[in-house]
């Protein structure tokens, strides 16, 4: 249950934070995920569920296909390539900022540590 209600709070934070704000609010929401104890796998995919929707609802209005298309063409790849790398990207930029999150959690001292 826990990791489910993890997953909705990134994935909704990361969608609205970049509408909002722009790709950088990934690594953001990550990094809070990671010092909240989220793991970072989940994290990842909640990051780039967030771009799918996102996708999903630029496709529903405008024309994700014909801008695929065009930068399949200039980079000589298909366009679904092109889809997929830009999941990619939110899903390096979830993982590597939540494992960061958690490693300093982790390194914080705490009572029972001697000094």
């Amino acid at each position: 249950m826990k990791k489910t209600i993890c997953f909705a709070l990134i994935a909704l934070a990361a969608g609205v934070g970049t509408w909002t704000l722009g790709w950088w609010a990934v690594p953001i929401v990550a990094l809070v995920a990671g010092l909240l104890r989220c793991p970072a796998l989940l994290t990842a995919a909640a990051s780039a569920t967030a771009w799918l929707a996102i996708l999903g609802i630029d496709a529903a209005v405008g024309s994700v296909s014909r801008v695929a298309g065009v930068l399949a063409g200039v980079m000589g790849l298909p366009a679904v390539a092109i889809l997929a790398l830009t999941l990619v990207l939110p899903a390096l930029l979830g993982w590597s900022a939540a494992s960061l999150g958690d490693a300093a959690r982790s390194l914080r001292p705490t009572s029972r540590q001697l000094s």
